[in-house]
């Protein structure tokens, strides 16, 4: 659960607790994440820890915040996580150099420790909750959020798809609370500061809490090995919306916070420039129409924009959020064309307006690997209906040898399944190049060390066609796939 538990228990206490006793610790980004923002923010007054399993992160915290900012330090626990929990817990803190009266140790139920905090008016500079991961106690650990002070911290661990009773939670107590701002997320670990006390706490959230039953029953399924049940709720419309609504919130807070990503928000000065260049090089005249299908903040149609003739470049993505922070920084070659561009949120009216301007290419770049197997053929579906005889469809795909789950809104496919999802919509695949991402998985080699890679060092290529499609088209293929 915590960083350090698991050696404070084996030094502590001369004991073994198996590693699923204790549960998922705080990874190392995670960590420096909670360091640097407590060097930042510099919470005074009380703090609280809210589940301390071993005080692994405990130790660290006290040592971060110093002895002339560290105040009092409330630890909430009923100390039966594990056998002889509270030795373990005070013999690590002595290791760590730090006395009993430096944290004020609570051995209750967070429910009844809550009553009693409340009756004392308590406020609180920093709290850190990873207590119990079920839906009923998250909730009620989640409640401490009311008792934090204005300008305080709010530090949640485990804010995962993978735990949908702290998502429910977080959902319910934080995220529906307009007085919250979201400062940042590392691995599942989310922080919160309180920019003021809201009103009409009971009301919100009661409201809040009907609306995340949909997105908290579709994360149970995600992890649920029912596979039937699995497949009979994420097949439903509302839970595809729940995770549409997901996916917009995460990666729009993420791009708020100026978190770096490969195609969204804050991006390299030259993200784009390659792939554009190439399409170029292999026939792309200004005279052609493109769909920009998924075009998030323009990485590409930035490019694109400046490029096209005006009211040739049609952009179209899930949300129109994406396009107000990439319209931000557009070039100037851009800027004077962005009258004549077309913008859209997907929907069947926006696809029917696109497939009226008889596109010649349609590029599908990064898309796919923020799209769950089971919505493949609803995007492909989208794709047939935006093509004429003429139109080229071309598509990255980060491959596996299966399709999997990577992450927060993070998926590889099995060409076999794009190839399936394809011949549903009436699609003729054709495999341009294909990448070496499946192989660099095989190989144990994570996601994280081959991002910005891009070219056949990852990325497999593949081009879509109607069964009737003409065989020539706006992009001479051969000239795309060459070694440059």
């Amino acid at each position: 659960m915590l960083y350090g538990a698991r050696r404070g228990i084996d030094e502590g206490a001369g004991m073994r607790i198996s590693a699923w006793t204790l549960g998922p610790e705080m990874r190392a980004e995670e960590l420096e994440f909670l360091r640097g923002l407590i060097a930042k923010e510099r919470p005074r007054g009380i703090c609280l820890e809210v589940g301390t399993a071993a005080g692994g992160t405990l130790c660290e915290m006290l040592g971060w915040l110093g002895r002339r900012r560290r105040g009092r330090f409330v630890v909430v626990d009923s100390m039966g996580y594990f056998p002889n929990q509270a030795a373990v817990f005070w013999d690590n803190l002595r290791r760590h150099g730090f006395g009993r009266s430096t944290v004020d140790l609570r051995v209750k139920t967070s429910a009844a420790a809550l009553t009693e905090s409340e009756g004392r008016g308590e406020r609180f500079g920093l709290i850190l909750v990873d207590g119990d991961h079920s839906r009923r106690a998250a909730s009620i650990d989640m409640a401490w959020a009311k008792l934090l002070a204005e300008g305080g911290l709010l530090l949640v661990h485990d804010d995962a798809p993978g735990f949908p009773g702290v998502r429910f939670a977080v959902d319910v107590y934080v995220r529906s609370d307009p007085s919250f701002q979201l400062l940042g997320t590392r691995g599942s670990l989310s922080a919160f500061k309180r920019t003021r006390v809201a009103t009409g706490g009971e009301a919100r959230r009661a409201a809040a809490w009907l609306a995340s039953i949909p997105k908290y029953l579709f994360n149970v399924a995600r992890k649920s090995e029912n596979r039937w049940f699995q497949r009979a709720v994420s097949r439903s419309r509302a839970f595809e919306r729940a995770h549409l609504r997901g996916y917009v919130d995460h990666e729009w807070a993420r791009m708020k916070a100026g978190v770096r990503h490969d195609t969204l928000g804050i991006q390299r000065p030259e993200a784009g420039r390659a792939e554009f260049q190439a399409l170029r090089k292999a026939g792309l005249l200004p005279g052609h129409r493109v769909v920009d299908y998924g075009c998030g903040t323009f990485r590409l149609g930035r490019y694109l924009m400046a490029y096209l003739d005006a009211g040739n470049y049609w952009g179209l993505d899930v949300t129109d959020r994406f396009f107000e922070l990439g319209l931000r920084n557009l070039g100037s070659g851009a800027r004077k064309k962005l009258k004549d561009c077309h913008f859209r949120a997907i929907s069947q009216a926006s696809l029917r307006e696109a497939a009226s301007a008889r596109p010649d290419v349609v590029l599908v770049a990064g898309v796919l690997q923020c799209v769950p197997p089971r919505e493949l053929h609803t995007i492909f579906g989208r794709l047939e209906s935006l093509c004429w005889p003429t139109t080229q469809v071309l598509v990255t795909l980060l491959e596996a040898d299966e399709s999997i789950c990577l992450g927060k809104f993070a998926y590889r496919h099995a060409l076999a399944e794009v190839d399936k999802a394809s011949r549903k919509a009436v699609l003729r695949m054709t495999v341009l190049r294909r990448g070496r991402e499946a192989e660099l998985l095989r190989t144990g080699t994570k996601p994280s060390d081959i991002r910005g890679r891009f070219g056949p060092t990852r990325g497999t290529l593949l081009q879509f066609r109607t069964r009737n499609g003409a065989k020539a088209g706006a992009i001479d293929i051969e000239k795309l796939v060459q070694k440059r």
